[in-house]
């Protein structure tokens, strides 16, 4: 429904009261691919940089592909590397703001040493949301943009090495 890995249960009845059971996440575990990213951005995405795709001997790492995103894709310069995975919604249909809170969610349980601070330093002319999950190593942030005049609404989940 919204793009994401969460499904809802039924609502069960039991002895006069209500239960909402939450079903687990689909995919092997919730944190995997999170925990995953935060490896590959404490080694500052050298597996993902170093291989040729030509040599089996030096082959890099595959990237992360985070569930259901619509490009994920790593960029260096000379402070910091950023590897970014995004997702795209019809501004009207609702489910980006939807994903940006399970994905903050997401992210806030898979890394709970980390300090959370929200952006809201943009002057930004669309909406904007951003959350930064700030590590030894560098940042995760989810961010939400409200792309009105493409009439989309992006989310993304960033990681970036010091210096971002």
């Amino acid at each position: 429904m919204f793009g994401s890995p969460v499904r809802v249960a039924t609502v069960a009845v039991c002895c006069g009261l209500a239960l909402i059971v939450a079903v687990a996440l689909t995919g092997s575990d919730r944190c995997s691919e999170i925990n995953e990213l935060v490896d590959q951005m404490a080694d500052g995405f050298v597996g993902i940089r170093s291989g040729d795709a030509d040599d089996p001997a030096t082959e890099s790492l595959p990237p992360v592909e985070l569930e259901g995103a619509t490009n994920c894709s790593l960029t260096t310069d000379v402070e910091s590397t950023l590897y970014l995975c995004t997702w795209e919604y019809a501004a009207a249909s609702g489910d980006g703001p939807a994903n940006y809170e399970v994905k903050v969610d997401q992210v806030r349980s898979c890394v709970p040493g980390a300090t959370v601070t929200q952006d809201e330093s943009v002057n930004h002319p669309d909406y904007w949301a951003s959350t930064r999950f700030s590590l030894a190593d560098g940042a995760l942030t989810v961010s939400l943009k409200n792309k009105s005049a493409l009439g989309q609404v992006l989310v993304t989940v960033g990681a970036a090495t010091d210096g971002s």
